[in-house]
């Protein structure tokens, strides 16, 4: 992965460094919080974390499964970050319809956009644009814009005539089938920002 949360540090691709990130900077502290209580933390980093999320949903729903073996019909508490709230969503959502068991008795979403992501058409334009001449917009052109779950994510994508794409579309109507959110645990939602625009 590109974050350290027990480090609160981002890997820089082009310059090849750990680098401070201000969104995690207290990540370790409130994980030694958590430890010191007797919490359990388990972080999963998907190996490609842009794949297609119903596939990083099913790889959640077998870590979920391992950790209910393992710890012995504990209760487990399910925390989604940004696209990870969105995967877990799907992850939990997807177990109550198999009848599959679970012990999770919270899910909480931290900015999970669940509505679709926003990017600038401009931005993504400019970086289709310069993806030839740019290094750096070749790598987010291929590495990140053209993936499987930015396509699943964006409400409106470079690719699509100024509408989601065919990708989106396909996921939203499958979250409408699967009837959205998870019905057993608590649900929370948190997010990051002002809701009047402002710092």
């Amino acid at each position: 992965g590109y974050v350290d949360l027990l480090k609160g540090k981002t890997w820089n691709v082009p310059a090849q460094l750990w680098e401070d990130w201000e969104s995690i900077k207290d990540a370790p502290q409130v994980i030694d919080r958590l430890r010191k209580e007797g919490f359990d933390v388990v972080y999963v980093d998907f190996y490609d974390g842009a794949e297609d999320m119903n596939y990083n949903a099913e790889v959640l729903i077998g870590v979920l499964q391992e950790l209910q073996r393992l710890s012995c019909g504990n209760e487990m508490h399910v925390v989604g970050v940004s696209m990870g709230g969105t995967v877990a969503k799907r992850a939990l959502r997807l177990m109550e319809l198999r009848n599959i068991p679970s012990c999770v008795t919270s899910f909480t979403s931290f900015d999970a956009p669940y509505q679709g992501a926003n990017l600038p058409l401009g931005l993504q334009h400019g970086v289709r644009y310069l993806r030839n001449s740019a290094g750096e917009c070749n790598d987010l052109f291929h590495r990140v814009l053209r993936r499987p779950a930015t396509l699943q994510l964006l409400a409106n994508h470079e690719s699509s005539n100024y509408r989601g794409s065919e990708y989106r579309k396909l996921w939203v109507r499958e979250d409408s089938l699967y009837g959205g959110y998870p019905k057993k645990p608590w649900l929370f939602a948190i997010t990051n920002g002002s809701s009047g625009g402002k710092e």
